[in-house]
């Protein structure tokens, strides 16, 4: 999902207030729980997109759904939020959040795709070198492709790296061919 400039802004608001408040952990559980509202319920989900329920009436359904539940900083997020007409960047808003607290704590969340699922030992190497680069933590979100026959990529949003064999196959396949053509 691509967040948008407004959502990108508004977390970044969040973030930098609990921030402030040094309560930047309580307030990403808070939005942890939230997305989990968000992905469980459609008809959250609905209603937070409804162009037919007034901006009042959110807000009136978010702080009965979360007051109590939450730090009071992100029950008043949420309800200026949907105020403001924006309930329906709730989900990008969780999600950009998320990413920004994970930066700011210095954690890497990576997509691990492999031909078969990868023992403990294995990922703890992967992720010893990874963490040479001065991260705290990271996270996979592994990923079972058998098309790629073994070894396994490492995928961010910004880089890729691809220890497959089927592209080192593709590799040798292109030296073979290139040698023949120039011969």
């Amino acid at each position: 999902m691509k967040v948008t400039k407004t959502a990108s802004r508004y977390s970044q608001s969040l973030v930098e207030l609990a921030t402030e408040k040094k309560i930047l952990d309580e307030v990403a559980s808070d939005i942890k729980s939230i997305e989990g509202i968000i992905k469980e319920s459609g008809d959250f989900r609905t209603m937070l997109k409804s162009r037919v329920i007034k901006a009042e009436k959110k807000a009136e359904i978010l702080e009965a759904i979360l007051n109590g539940k939450v730090n009071e900083l992100t029950l008043r997020f949420a309800i200026l939020l949907s105020k403001n007409g924006r309930a329906s960047l709730l989900h990008e808003i969780t999600k950009d959040f998320r990413e920004r607290f994970e930066i700011h704590n210095r954690i890497l969340r990576m997509r691990l795709i492999s031909a078969v699922a990868l023992d403990e030992e294995t990922k703890g190497k992967i992720k010893a070198v990874i963490k040479a680069d001065d991260w705290n933590d990271i996270i996979f979100e592994e990923v079972i492709d058998p098309s790629i026959i073994g070894g396994y990529i490492l995928r961010t949003d910004f880089i890729q790296f691809d220890a497959g064999v089927k592209s080192q196959l593709e590799e040798i396949k292109n030296a073979f061919l290139n040698k023949t053509i120039a011969a």
